[in-house]
């Protein structure tokens, strides 16, 4: 059980740093991080780095090896 829950931690680290990385990106007026997609919507870049982000402290607080979660968090990007 105690793997378990180390796993959802890591989920939700993973989680929480990604929405937090997103809220403080979305907040700036950037305009070189928005795009006009092929239905003349507007988006931005931000989802991608907060993912990317997220992902790796996912990585990082997971549990395992400490060599196989830096080569995790080191593949992210």
């Amino acid at each position: 059980m105690g793997e378990n829950v180390s796993r959802a931690v890591a989920g939700l680290v993973g989680a929480g740093v990604a929405a937090g990385v997103y809220a403080v990106l979305s907040r700036r007026a950037d305009a070189s991080w928005r795009r006009t997609d092929h239905a003349g919507r507007t988006v931005t870049l931000y989802e991608g780095l907060a993912a990317a982000l997220g992902a790796a402290a996912g990585i990082a607080a997971a549990p395992g090896p400490a060599r196989d979660r830096a080569a995790g968090v080191l593949a992210v990007p």
